[in-house]
């Protein structure tokens, strides 16, 4: 099986609106995970409650 190499151009943008959005993807991603955690965690809530009430049924 050969191994093929993919190229990729780097960017070197050191302009300071390029060095901001940089520091601010960490942060927006964290809390977009936040989010997707809270979501998860509803959504199991939701599931339990609904369980519970068809076992009282």
């Amino acid at each position: 099986m050969k191994k093929t190499q993919i190229e990729m151009t780097e960017t070197t943008d050191f302009s300071p609106q390029a060095l901001k959005k940089l520091k601010r993807e960490p942060a927006l991603a964290k809390e977009e995970i936040d989010y997707l955690k809270k979501l998860v965690e509803l959504d199991n809530q939701k599931r339990q409650q609904k369980k519970e009430k068809s076992s009282q049924s």
